[in-house]
């Protein structure tokens, strides 16, 4: 599915880095990242090109293939790796920032928000960005270890599909 999206000429989503991610990331020490479900790369590559060391991963080999490209171009390095949200090994206390911009994950399941909180080091910094939806509160709850840096939940235009949508952005830290 994600390989024809990535293969059309003019694709349903931005190019450029997530707006949530300039601004916050331009605040912080550059150190480890990870790009959860990258896709072609545009959020790696903003980072990768302020001096983080940036590891992604997403299901689609073309998006990948699209991303090494580009890093390449711009002669920047990604460690990328073709993985479902399930393969993936977040490891512990592993990373200085975790990105999930339309990655599609399952943020309700206990089991894999813990992981995604476990991989973070002490002082690193969650920031998602995607649709939004569920019960009242449910999301901050649910990373209610993380202290919130920023948090919306409201309608706004989705750099994934280009439309007005309920989007939910959050930006947590671990202490």
């Amino acid at each position: 599915h994600f390989d024809r999206i990535y293969c059309q000429a003019v694709p349903p989503f931005r190019s450029e880095a997530n707006q949530l991610l300039v601004r916050i990331a331009g605040g912080l020490k550059p150190g480890e990242a990870l790009d959860v479900a990258m896709g072609q790369g545009r959020n790696s590559l903003y980072l990768a090109g302020r001096g983080w060391k940036v590891t992604g991963y997403d299901l689609s080999e073309h998006g990948l293939a699209q991303a090494q490209e580009a890093a390449g171009k711009a002669g920047l390095t990604l460690n990328t790796m073709r993985a479902s949200h399930e393969e993936f090994d977040y490891g512990k206390e592993r990373w200085d920032l975790i990105v999930q911009t339309y990655a599609f994950s399952n943020l309700s399941d206990d089991a894999y928000r813990r992981r995604v909180i476990d991989a973070l080091k002490p002082g690193g910094v969650l920031l998602i960005e995607g649709f939004g939806g569920g019960p009242k509160n449910a999301f901050l709850e649910g990373f209610k270890e993380l202290r919130v840096m920023y948090y919306e939940s409201g309608e706004d235009v989705a750099d994934w599909g280009m439309h007005k949508a309920p989007l939910l952005r959050f930006v947590g830290r671990k202490d």
